[in-house]
């Protein structure tokens, strides 16, 4: 512990020391001062880059973008795939000739129901939480007074009637698809 706070002692013995040579140092000399380059400007880029991407990310969700840009994407994937996907009415390109050509198929047909109707129960989950989350949004964006506010237990009325219509929609398709379930099962028999 004495030498780290009696540094003078070892600037007494370093003027004993022998001088490198300068084939040594001038190699040496040049690394250190390339590897200071490289580590300077890889820490100002990692740095440059954290910090447009932390403002990004603070300007996208301060606008309510994540959720916007994740239900966009959604939208787009269903559009591009709607007219081919095995979901639309008429079934995907070239089905009914394989229907009829294939009996095998038809034995799976069921199993494709039944994973269609979970995707149906997971899709009508994300459209009811983002429901909930525009709502809740719309509430705390509410201009004025609250509680005996004619205008907020309209807002309120409003909402409610969207939850219930929502819910009714999804109600809906979900028994049309267990009917088709029930009568794919009842065909194999």
């Amino acid at each position: 512990m004495r030498r780290l706070w009696n540094r003078r002692r070892d600037d007494d013995h370093a003027a004993d020391w022998p001088e490198p040579r300068p084939e040594f140092l001038k190699p040496l000399a040049a690394r250190v001062r390339a590897a200071e380059g490289q580590t300077a400007t890889g820490r100002v880029r990692l740095a440059f880059a954290g910090v447009v991407a932390l403002a990004l990310l603070v300007a996208v969700s301060a606008f309510g973008g994540v959720g916007y840009a994740a239900r966009q994407a959604e939208q787009a994937v269903e559009a591009v795939t709607g007219p081919l996907s095995s979901d639309s009415s008429q079934g995907t390109v070239g089905q009914s000739a394989y229907d009829s050509n294939n009996a095998g198929y038809k034995g799976n047909k069921c199993k494709d129901l039944q994973k269609k109707f979970k995707q149906l129960k997971k899709k009508h989950v994300r459209e009811w939480r983002a429901l909930i989350a525009d709502q809740r949004h719309e509430r705390k964006s509410f201009p004025g007074a609250r509680g005996k506010n004619p205008a907020w237990h309209r807002l309120l009325a409003e909402q409610r009637a969207e939850r219930r219509a929502l819910k009714r929609e999804q109600r809906a398709e979900r028994r049309a698809l267990q009917k088709a379930i029930k009568k794919c099962k009842k065909g194999r028999r």
